[in-house]
């Protein structure tokens, strides 16, 4: 990696945190609701606009004093698989790496107050990855694929089924 690469790289690490972090109170609410109830969002010490909210209504989660969400997590997660490979990642690489990530690697999940696989935090298009390879077993194809083509220079996923249809 170039020394210019790497520092990038770097500096959009430690904006990632902090970002999710003070964004994290105000997390769905539309910029009107935001402006209403906080004017602006200035201090990790920020109250969550859920937390006066009966435990279940918000499914256990607390988020308060600069407390990362799943954004974070997955941004992590992601640089764990390159941590992993050492260099850039193909399709099966995501699949594979992904899936182990979020669904067999447990980590701290601080809205939860708990070590849990990452999967118990996210959204279902968060776990569509999971979803699809692990539970349907779609294998990935890298986006290269004559047949299939890229999409937007990234990869594209695809059931194989040569086996079912000849």
């Amino acid at each position: 990696m170039t020394k210019s690469l790497r520092g990038r790289v770097r500096a959009m690490l430690h904006g990632i945190a902090p970002g999710d972090a003070l964004s994290a109170p105000v997390e769905k609410l539309s910029a009107a609701d935001i402006r209403a109830r906080y004017g602006r969002v200035t201090s990790l010490k920020t109250r969550w606009h859920k937390m006066d909210m009966a435990p279940e209504a918000r499914n256990n989660q607390v988020r308060r004093d600069g407390i990362v969400t799943d954004d974070t997590l997955m941004t992590l997660a992601l640089m764990d698989i390159y941590g992993d490979t050492e260099r850039h990642l193909d399709a099966r690489d995501m699949a594979d790496g992904m899936v182990r990530e979020i669904a067999w690697k447990p980590r701290w999940v601080p809205e939860l107050q708990r070590e849990a696989m990452l999967i118990d935090r996210l959204f279902y298009p968060e776990k569509w990855i999971f979803q699809r390879h692990q539970l349907s077993s779609v294998r990935s194809a890298a986006g290269r694929d004559r047949k299939y083509g890229q999409l937007r220079g990234g990869y594209v996923y695809r059931a194989d089924w040569r086996g079912a249809c000849g």
